[in-house]
Parts: structure tokens; C-alpha cells; sequence
């Protein structure tokens, strides 16, 4: 696609020319619309044994601290790096009757308030987490690129496909909406659960059809679980999400 649009431009420019210097009465390829070329990086979806192989990868490790429990957040409720980064004690609401997190406006791409529900047993992780806490974030720190690379290459896992598509650490936050839409969700409501203003980005960028009619009863409990709540975003209404015609 990158090549066809490089092509048509210079072709275009080309015609463009030619019609400016008078060796054509018009422009033959003017009406000829812009090719749109999307710089995102595709991002490759990992399977239930690689995120679980990727937390214990590093749980057992002194060295790692609390980064296993930065992935399993990361992969449970799809919450992006920089969120997870600012992420405060003091918006974790893990003893409430429905366990969530508040993640406050300037800490998400959205700007607006958003609330990520918890599972009991995530609920638990962090709690415990808390614990040990010495400052007010939740995690000292959230893996680089590199770190995170790393990580992957010791749980033995690929880091691209045969595609092209990485797995970086935003894959788990595309993990976390595929494995809401195997559990049953609609669109409308993992565009929600994943703070998107649109369905569209939802069903077009953060959906792996060949993962639609999976289904992996040894799936990560906590994710699992996590998947198959009803949808609890009481600060999130559903009229600011946009539904493409």
C-alpha cells in the first residue's frame, strides 16, 4: 500500500506537470482521489499459554519485583502502558463491593474519567500489593520496550509473525479486547471497556477474526473471569461512544 500510494503520487505530479507546461490541455489523472496510508504498527495478538508463559516468565524472579503483576493488569483489563505508568494508590478501589479502578482524566489518551473493573482475585493481587507498597503509585515502574522485549524472549515466546506483527506490550491490551469478544461481548461494550470514542476502532484495529471462535478452558482464571463480567463502567455513559453506520 505504501509503494501504490508512492506510485500515484508521482505519477500524479508527473500529469500535474505536464498540464502547467502546456503538453496536455488538462490534468488526465486529477480526479484521481489521495491513497491514505495508516502508519500503525500492527500489533500481534498473543494466545492464552503466551501471556500466562509471559507472567511466570518473570513472577519467580526477585530481580523483575512487581512486573509480573504490571502484565497481568496490562492483559486482564487492557489499560494502556502510560495509564498503568500513573496508575495511584489512590484510584484503586480493590476493597469496594465492585472492585475497580478510577483512572483519573489526565492519566488516559481519552481525557475523561474512566473505570476499569476488577476481578476478585486481581482485586486480591493488589491488595497484597499494596501491602508492600513504599510510595503512592501502584508500581515503581513500568517495563520499556526493550525490557519488556526482553522479558518476552526469555518466556520463549515469538516476538513476530509470519504477518509482520509484533508483540510488543500494547498486544496485551489487544489481547484483553479479543478475549472479551470470545467471551461474548458486544462491540458497543468492548469499545467501552477499552476507552475508544469509537466502534470502528474497536472492531477495525482491536479485533482478530482468526481468534473469534477460540475458545481455551485452561484460559488464565483471572482473565478469564475478568472477561466474562457484566460491564460495569458507571462513570463511562454510553451515548459518548460513536456507533458507525
Amino acid at each position: 500500500e505504501p509503494n501504490l500510494k508512492h506510485y500515484r503520487d508521482s505519477l500524479c505530479r508527473f500529469t500535474a506537470w505536464l498540464a502547467v507546461k502546456g503538453y496536455v490541455k488538462a490534468d488526465p489523472l486529477a480526479a484521481i482521489p489521495r491513497i491514505r496510508v495508516s502508519h500503525r504498527q500492527a500489533r500481534l495478538v498473543p494466545t492464552d499459554d503466551e501471556v500466562r508463559r509471559l507472567i511466570e516468565s518473570v513472577k519467580d524472579r526477585p530481580q523483575q519485583k512487581d512486573r509480573w503483576l504490571v502484565y497481568l493488569v496490562a492483559a486482564a483489563t487492557g489499560l494502556r502502558r502510560g495509564t498503568l505508568r500513573a496508575l495511584a494508590w489512590s484510584d484503586v478501589r480493590e476493597d469496594a463491593a465492585v472492585p475497580h479502578i478510577l483512572v483519573r482524566p489526565e492519566s488516559i489518551k481519552s481525557r475523561r474519567e474512566f473505570v476499569a473493573h476488577l476481578t476478585p482475585e486481581l482485586a486480591g493481587a493488589l491488595a497484597s500489593h499494596r501491602g508492600h507498597a513504599t510510595g503512592p503509585k501502584v508500581f515503581a515502574s513500568v517495563p520499556k520496550p526493550q525490557m519488556f522485549k526482553q522479558d518476552v524472549k526469555r518466556a520463549g515466546i515469538r516476538q513476530k509473525d509470519e504477518a509482520g506483527r509484533t508483540f510488543s506490550m500494547h498486544s496485551l491490551r489487544h489481547f484483553a479486547s479479543n478475549t472479551r469478544m470470545r467471551h461474548g461481548w458486544t462491540d458497543q461494550e468492548r469499545a467501552l471497556a477499552s476507552d475508544h470514542r469509537t466502534v470502528r476502532m474497536t472492531t477495525e484495529v482491536y479485533t482478530d477474526p482468526t481468534l473469534a471462535k477460540l475458545h481455551n478452558p485452561d484460559l488464565l482464571a483471572v482473565i478469564e473471569k475478568t472477561a466474562r463480567m457484566p460491564n460495569l463502567l458507571p462513570g463511562y455513559p454510553q451515548s459518548e461512544i460513536v456507533r458507525d453506520s
